[in-house]
């Protein structure tokens, strides 16, 4: 029997990201697990993405995750969550405010469930 559940690993990484925890939401991939940034640049290995989001907690744009569903298929999932990025506007700067529907890709192994891949641009 598995620990925990691909809906329950989809839902802590987010809280992660939504706590500002890079760490935490880097444990929860594969070792070689992958992640895509905006210019669909990959990614690989749990350093390197752990990296990535550590840049995207740490920026100045606030970045809110909402969970949508989660589809199992034997020892494969596939959650989709809606990411929006924000960041208000300055005395003379531009607001910025850009929505997506990320995907997850997770994968049971050794009866845990993993991510192997994120798309946080669709």
């Amino acid at each position: 029997m598995p620990r925990g559940s691909a809906k329950g690993t989809a839902r802590e990484f987010a809280a992660a990201l939504n706590a500002g925890d890079p760490g935490t939401a880097a444990a929860l991939f594969a070792a070689s697990g992958r992640m895509l940034t905006g210019d669909r640049t990959e990614v690989s290995g749990r350093a390197a993405v752990r990296n990535l989001l550590a840049q995207i907690v740490e920026s100045q744009i606030k970045l809110e995750i909402r969970l949508g569903r989660t589809l199992i298929a034997g020892d494969i999932a596939l959650s989709t969550q809606y990411w929006r990025r924000r960041l208000p506007a300055r005395a003379k700067g531009h607001a910025y405010d850009e929505a997506s529907v990320a995907n997850v890709v997770l994968g049971l192994r050794d009866e845990r469930w993993e991510i192997v891949i994120v798309s946080p641009w669709g």
